[in-house]
């Protein structure tokens, strides 16, 4: 993990924060981290890439963190933000991202794309 932009004050290590895959409005970018993927680091699910990612970013306060995935539908980067003073707004909760399914056809692997917040072949 690599701090950047303002600094937070640590939060509870179990503390709670949304994952995204897109970035929201009123938000300070903190931290950036990368994952090397391995045996046990190849998260393709927003909830598992959360459940290694989140004594990281409660570490360095962060309020949301943005996921990124590569060509193979690995997650290797998230870039944690913080909210900006004087934003109450949260960011929107993606319901499907937050309960394992997709977003997006990019979250999809190889032709399959995304319905209803499932992974699926098309046709």
């Amino acid at each position: 993990m690599t701090r950047s932009g303002p600094r937070a004050a640590s939060r509870d290590p179990n503390c709670d924060f949304d994952i995204l895959t897109a970035y929201p409005a009123g938000y300070a970018e903190i931290a950036g981290i990368d994952i090397e993927p391995g045996v046990n680091t190849a998260f393709t699910t927003l909830p598992d890439l959360k459940r290694h990612i989140r004594p990281y970013v409660c570490e360095v306060g962060g309020d949301v963190a943005v996921a990124r995935a590569n060509g193979s539908g690995m997650y290797i980067k998230a870039t944690v933000l913080k909210q900006l003073p004087g934003r109450s707004a949260p960011p929107p909760r993606a319901n499907a991202a937050s309960s394992g399914g997709c977003q997006y056809d990019s979250q999809c692997k190889g032709d399959r794309v995304c319905e209803a917040g499932r992974c699926v072949t098309p046709g």
